[in-house]
């Protein structure tokens, strides 16, 4: 399935760091699997980019991540 969306994290207000990751915004990614834990709940595997700082030219950092389900939506 492609086209997944992962959740967004809160924003903290009046923090920056310019060479912080960019977890506030919801982005898109590709989910390429799911898998259950020992506790029966399913987990989707996602790749996608984040931004890696505020700064020009930063650019984007590719991650394979295991979110839970209620983190996946269809684009």
């Amino acid at each position: 399935m492609r086209g997944a969306v992962v959740f967004a994290v809160p924003a903290m207000t009046g923090v920056e760091l310019a060479d912080g990751w960019g977890m506030e915004a919801t982005v898109e990614g590709d989910l390429i699997g799911w898998r259950r834990d020992t506790g029966g709940r399913w987990w989707g595997k996602v790749c996608l980019c984040v931004q890696r700082g505020v700064n020009a030219g930063a650019g984007r950092v590719p991650y394979t991540w295991w979110v839970p389900a209620h983190a996946v939506s269809r684009r």
